[in-house]
């Protein structure tokens, strides 16, 4: 049997509510308080369980393998039949993993970055799991004859009065590590073998996708600019290949129309906090299974690599309809940002897109790219078919974010140029 399912159902999976409560303007202040909110699935991705009929099944009794876990609610692949189902919590029935239930005993060694690595070590100390150290990367050099600027998970960790190691020294010499037992890995560089492998239980990995789909750099942008209705986060095994590990958990994410990559990943954040806090309680036991990732392959999870952002890739095509370069937009903003070249020598000569809508749809005749103020005093450009996007948002060069009525006001109220 065969139970067809539409890629828009996942949407049934992805009801969850994230909190996440942070200060919106980056400053070096770690951003606690920090206040999560997520559900945790009661069964991990990769289980084998047993389904109820779900009222399309043959029996009682199914047996199937979790491949995305939700809110309550489960994808999942069946065993006996060629097809999937999405299933309750209730219509599930399988043991229970356990989990240790002290997690002061739980020694981690935990390496990360930027902010995203922050909201996981926030969240990790706050629930009292024993942090031995910290290993970030070294303070950057001050621009203008500014003081070294240190890591977000830096100032996080001196913060919280917890040992700092960076990331060349413990490379050099990885016998500076404290005894652990799970490494924590979140927004990092790529470790040595000699580094992942020195704690107790080795060490897992945060990626924000449904692995094995948008392995690589940029998995929240391209989420956003493929138009994906969902996406999520995974918690997997580290080894020598990246994003490759076994996996222990994942939890599926929706994407809401109006997401920018800034949006989604605050939710994304939030919702990796609050598993890996349950993967690490299961770990910790030594008896927590991992699932090959070929074994979540399907139709619906399809291996792929996102690239790293570059000038290249981030410019505006500008040939796309309307929906593709908005969504390209919004897969940037606001950082890096979109950004298009104007050909005019009026005009500077790259422009960020940091926000934008749109006003009509095939309602003129000028070229794509063609960058028009128009009668309201607000900033428009033309897209493939004619459609016309309203650029709200933009940013010149060594200049700060304005609105495009502020572009147009600086130009004498008049712009008329072609971008590509």
């Amino acid at each position: 049997m065969k139970n067809t399912l539409c890629i828009t159902d996942f949407s049934y999976l992805c009801s969850m509510q994230t909190s996440v409560t942070h200060s919106s303007k980056r400053s070096n202040k770690p951003i606690l308080p920090l206040l999560i909110r997520v559900p945790v699935p009661k069964y991990r991705a990769g289980q084998v369980v047993i389904v109820g009929d779900c009222g399309v099944l043959p029996h009682s009794e199914n047996l199937g393998r979790i491949l995305i876990a939700g809110d309550s609610r489960y994808f999942v692949q069946l065993i006996d039949y060629d097809g999937y189902v999405l299933a309750d919590e209730a219509d599930i029935s399988s043991p229970v993993e356990t989990k240790c239930d002290d997690r002061s005993k739980v020694d981690i060694v935990f390496f990360g970055d930027g902010e995203i690595a922050e909201i996981t070590l926030c969240h990790l100390h706050q629930l009292g799991y024993n942090i031995v150290a910290v290993v970030t990367n070294a303070d950057r050099p001050g621009r203008r004859k500014q003081a070294p600027k240190p890591t977000p998970v830096k100032v996080c960790a001196e913060t919280l009065g917890l040992k700092v190691l960076y990331h060349g020294d413990v490379v050099a010499n990885p016998q500076i590590l404290p005894f652990a037992d799970i490494g924590v890995i979140v927004e990092f560089k790529k470790l040595p073998a000699s580094v992942y492998h020195s704690p107790r239980f080795g060490s897992v990995n945060l990626h924000l996708s449904l692995l094995p789909s948008l392995k690589g750099a940029t998995p929240v942008s391209a989420a956003i600019r493929q138009g994906l209705e969902y996406t999520g986060v995974t918690i997997f095994d580290v080894n020598d290949d990246i994003d490759s590990g076994g996996i222990y958990a994942n939890y599926a994410v929706r994407i809401n129309p109006d997401d920018t990559a800034t949006r989604l990943t605050s939710r994304l954040a939030a919702a990796g906090a609050a598993l890996m806090d349950d993967t690490l309680l299961r770990i910790a036991t030594g008896r927590a299974p991992m699932t090959p990732q070929r074994d979540f392959v399907c139709d619906y999870l399809i291996p792929s690599y996102t690239p790293k952002h570059t000038t290249a890739n981030r410019c505006i095509d500008w040939k796309q309809p309307a929906e593709e370069v908005l969504r390209f937009i919004r897969s940037l903003s606001t950082r890096p940002g979109a950004h298009t070249r104007s050909l005019s020598s009026d005009s500077p000569a790259y422009i960020r897109v940091l926000s934008a809508e749109l006003v009509a749809k095939k309602k003129t005749i000028f070229w794509p790219g063609t960058m028009m103020s128009g009668d309201d005093g607000g900033l428009y450009c033309v897209c493939g078919g004619g459609d016309v996007i309203r650029l709200n948002k933009i940013q010149l060069p060594g200049g700060r974010p304005m609105t495009g009525k502020d572009y147009v006001n600086g130009c004498q109220g008049t712009v008329f140029c072609v971008c590509d």
